[in-house]
């Protein structure tokens, strides 16, 4: 992230939300050698995301609500188009079980803050895991 540029272009605030909105570097994320240790270091980044995103200030809140609805929208078409279907979970490090439990739990987490997309972000979330062929044991397991 271009910290400096950020905060000198579009002031403290956004610099502020465009912080707390980032989870990694993409150096960071590059350094690892492994797809077992990229998995683990994503597994780790996203819990410590999502510990954050419970506490963070409403405009975070907002931010990152938009930009995970946007994902998930892009997820869903995805899921929706016969050339790609489920293979749209090969792109991502979680796979498709660490991904479908990433979104479900920033829904739950913009839900409980009362964000004002959280039924956007909750219906295509369910939607997400409806094509990604998630019983309703595992959405259930996703909600512990």
């Amino acid at each position: 992230m271009h910290r400096a540029m950020v905060r000198a272009q579009l002031g403290a605030a956004v610099a502020d939300i465009v912080e707390d909105c980032t989870d990694g570097t993409a150096e960071g994320k590059a350094s690892h050698a492994s797809p077992e240790a990229r998995k683990r270091d994503w597994t780790q980044r996203k819990l410590t995301y999502l510990a954050h995103l419970a506490g963070a200030p409403d405009a975070t809140l907002l931010v990152s609500g938009c930009d995970k609805l946007h994902n998930a929208q892009a997820i869903v078409a995805d899921l929706e188009n016969p050339a790609v279907g489920t293979n749209v979970f090969d792109r991502f490090t979680g796979g498709r079980d660490g991904t479908l439990r990433y979104y479900h739990s920033i829904a739950a987490i913009l839900a409980k803050r009362k964000v004002r997309l959280a039924p956007k972000l909750d219906a295509v979330v369910a939607r997400m895991h409806a094509l990604a062929g998630a019983s309703a044991h595992e959405m259930l397991v996703a909600q512990e």
